[in-house]
């Protein structure tokens, strides 16, 4: 999805490079470019949609935490606000790229609604599950809720999981 246009986002950009907002376009383009060759380095086959959005939402994490730290030198310290006006490019460029993210009350319950459903499937199918044994199919379920909510946090919806086994 995104891989195969970085070379085009980066030509765009230049043409418009003449002030500093595409600079910074150019610029952003180009990290993406980098971090998804890196990926590539790893043995990260891409273009793969999902693997993207995890390079993505680090890069997004990276840029907010670094943005942070920028705002704590003040305003005083002039190449800290550049700085800190790069990241928050970066992060809103990001986030229009990204889904938005469930909060994790969202992802709760449609882990819980997924869970339930799950249960009652393998209960009529199989008259010897057990809600105990349900963390066999933790995996299972993450897919379930992974294509209804794509950015939730497997480790909320383990946590339903491990919850529900234990009542």
């Amino acid at each position: 999805m995104i891989y195969e246009k970085l070379e085009k986002n980066i030509a765009d950009a230049m043409v418009e490079e003449k002030n500093c907002a595409a600079k910074l376009k150019t610029n952003f383009w180009k990290s993406v470019k980098t971090e998804m060759v890196n990926a590539l380095h790893r043995g990260v086959k891409l273009p793969d949609d999902e693997e993207e959005m995890k390079i993505l939402r680090s890069m997004l994490k990276r840029s907010r935490n670094a943005a942070e730290e920028f705002a704590k030198a003040g305003d005083a310290n002039q190449i800290a606000v550049e700085n800190r006006n790069v990241c928050e490019y970066e992060v809103s460029e990001l986030e229009k790229l990204l889904p938005k993210e469930a909060s994790d009350d969202e992802v709760r319950a449609i882990a819980t609604n997924a869970v339930l459903s799950f249960v009652k499937e393998k209960t009529e199918s199989d008259p010897n599950f057990n809600v105990k044994m349900l963390q066999r199919y933790t995996k299972d379920i993450i897919a379930i809720v992974k294509q209804t909510c794509p950015t939730a946090d497997n480790g909320v919806i383990a946590t339903v999981i491990r919850e529900t086994a234990l009542k």
